[in-house]
């Protein structure tokens, strides 16, 4: 199991082409939204999810943009006891898919805690979407299998589990 931020995002570069024919091999193998690959990748996930506590990495908080939506900006403007306006012009800036943080580490990153956990954005809520259909989002997994620890770990494990070293 590797936990490292910097070691994942080297074995990652290291693997970035056979991350890439996995990719072609498991879009071979399973069709959207198939049962087997789901049990398989929640199994994963939970597997690592018992092992790796996200507080003690804290890389996407250091590495990521997070996109605001109108309710994610209302929730922590309010929380912060700011208007709305003034969150958006400290915080955030135009990014290509809307509104993002502007800063890296994100500005409530305390150490490796988010100091606004409960009104965090809905992306940082979301992230790393593993609980998502993993066969049309693979570009997404293996670019944050040099950010997640958690992803890092499940994408190896899908390879040793559906044997795409042995063929």
């Amino acid at each position: 199991m590797e936990i490292g931020p910097k070691r994942i995002a080297r074995l990652a570069a290291q693997r970035e082409k056979e991350n890439m024919d996995f990719r072609v091999f498991i879009k071979s193998l399973y069709g959207f939204d198939d049962p087997a690959l789901k049990r398989m990748v929640d199994d994963a996930a939970a597997y690592y999810w018992e092992r790796i506590n996200c507080t003690d990495c804290g890389n996407c908080c250091r590495i990521l943009h997070p996109k605001l939506n109108q309710n994610d900006i209302q929730r922590l403007s309010q929380r912060l006891g700011m208007k709305e306006d003034e969150f958006i012009e400290k915080y955030l800036e135009q990014g290509e898919e809307g509104l993002q943080m502007r800063e890296t580490p994100c500005p409530f990153l305390s150490d490796k805690i988010c100091s606004v956990y409960e009104d965090r954005p809905e992306e940082c809520r979301g992230y790393p979407y593993l609980d998502r259909d993993i066969v049309s989002r693979m570009w997404g997994v293996i670019a944050r299998s040099a950010e997640c620890p958690v992803v890092y770990n499940v994408l190896e494990e899908l390879k040793r589990r559906t044997h795409f070293r042995q063929r």
